[in-house]
């Protein structure tokens, strides 16, 4: 104890202050696109299409330069999903999925769920952002 009732953990200001330097490092080294869409999905549909998004997530993942993908449902709108992709290059999904043999058959697993088609779109890095706290 420090005399005031607070327990302190040896050293944990310098993990906490290394920690956020690798994080810094990391960021400066690694540039991630974010490819987004909103998917609207026809109406009564959402269960069928994420059990689709299920058996399609492997034809995307198997993508050089694909980090990870998440799709989240919207809580306001039954049947609305947003699409979250992360890539290391723009043309790792423009020209590397969308020209592979995978992309056919995640075509044929999802694109008959949507009314409208979605607009896909690419972000750059953040211009601005807050650090998940470390600690």
């Amino acid at each position: 104890m420090d005399g005031s009732g607070q327990g302190k953990v040896p050293g944990k200001a310098k993990v906490s202050a290394a920690l956020r330097r690798a994080h810094g490092a990391l960021k400066t080294e690694l540039t991630v696109i974010l490819e987004t869409a909103l998917l609207t999905v026809k109406p009564g549909q959402g269960p069928a299409f994420e059990r689709a998004m299920a058996e399609a997530q492997p034809l995307i993942a198997a993508t050089p330069g694909f980090l990870g993908l998440e799709v989240r449902p919207r809580l306001e709108t039954p049947d609305r999903y947003l699409l979250l992709v992360r890539w290391e290059r723009l043309e790792d999904h423009t020209e590397g999925f969308r020209g592979s043999d995978r992309y056919a058959r995640w075509k044929a697993l999802l694109h008959h769920f949507y009314d409208p088609f979605p607009v896909v779109e690419h972000y750059g890095e953040p211009v601005v952002s807050t650090p998940v706290p470390c600690g």
